[in-house]
């Protein structure tokens, strides 16, 4: 791999790690405190499932992540349908992993879902204010109406 290649590849990696440590330190924050909050309120069962609950939000978000890495080595658009299919198969996964593998009864309870609606929230939350505050170079396609040869003819 020549020089060339292997920065563009690692500077293309540089957006994706921001997001991920940034979502990652806020959510070691707002994970931490809704275990506390739920042992405090409900036990320690509570904070097991709500641990339960944030932890498989966060493995989706880890495995998008890893898979826009991987392909956006190759390039932008490969990173986009590998997004995509990545999302259908997460999606996919995480509902026959809730519909098939029994839960036990003491971590049937409503913090399940508040541990990973909150997750859910912090990763969104988070991703949005890092990827606003980034710098993306943007290139418009254009049909050429712009062009020094476009303005000539309407001349």
């Amino acid at each position: 791999m020549s020089k060339a290649s292997q920065r563009t590849s690692y500077d293309s990696d540089i957006p994706w790690l921001r997001i991920f440590r940034e979502v990652s330190k806020y959510f070691l924050w707002v994970v931490t405190g809704g275990l506390i909050l739920a042992i405090i309120v409900d036990g320690i069962n509570a904070a097991l499932s709500f641990g339960l609950g944030a932890a498989l939000v966060y493995i989706c978000f880890a495995v998008g992540i890893v898979v826009v890495i991987v392909a956006g080595r190759r390039s932008m658009s490969e990173a986009v349908r590998a997004l995509m299919l990545a999302y259908v198969a997460k999606v996919t996964f995480l509902g026959l992993v809730l519909l098939t593998v029994p839960v036990p009864d003491y971590l049937r309870n409503n913090w399940l879902a508040v541990g990973a609606l909150i997750a859910v929230v912090v990763w969104l939350s988070v991703e949005m204010k890092t990827v606003m505050g980034m710098r993306i170079l943007y290139f418009d396609a254009h049909d050429g109406s712009h062009s020094i040869d476009a303005q000539a003819r309407k001349r």
